[in-house]
């Protein structure tokens, strides 16, 4: 199918499938669902490059990304997110949105080599950030609270 964006915001969805037949799409806006996992369900999108997975249920992303290799920018705040494990093989982003989420590190982001937006905000004062991340990236948080 020829399809290039989804829009299935607002639509009370669980989970993510039946999207295995979309191998070109390019743009994927889930946000204010009730996702909880990625599972396999977006495996088959290897095209994709805009994912807004903002305000729903996850709390781990696994596995579920490794497939979207050519991914540019992706949305995940608003989620209940307490690490960025699973986001390494992601090396084309350049956008990254992981802002209110339970996120204490950045440990991981290191391969992010294109990356040059980052949204942010870590919610614990605990936090760990290895003195080699992030080199050419400015990280700025406009939360009261947010302390690094």
């Amino acid at each position: 199918m020829e399809l290039r964006l989804l829009e299935l915001g607002s639509n009370k969805l669980r989970a993510i499938s039946g999207l295995d037949k979309l191998v070109r799409l390019e743009q994927l806006w889930l946000g204010r669902n009730k996702i909880t996992s990625f599972g396999a369900g977006l495996a088959a999108l290897k095209q994709l490059k805009k994912l807004s997975i903002q305000s729903n249920r996850l709390t781990d992303i696994g596995q579920g990304l490794t497939h979207c290799t050519a991914l540019e920018e992706l949305y995940i705040s608003h989620n209940g997110l307490t690490s960025v494990k699973g986001l390494e093989a992601l090396r084309a982003l350049r956008v990254l949105d992981i802002g209110t989420n339970r996120i204490t590190s950045l440990d991981g982001l290191q391969p992010l080599t294109k990356l040059d937006e980052l949204w942010v905000c870590l919610t614990t004062r605990a936090v760990h950030t290895p003195h080699t991340a992030l080199h050419p990236l400015t990280l700025s948080c406009h939360v009261m609270s947010c302390h690094m």
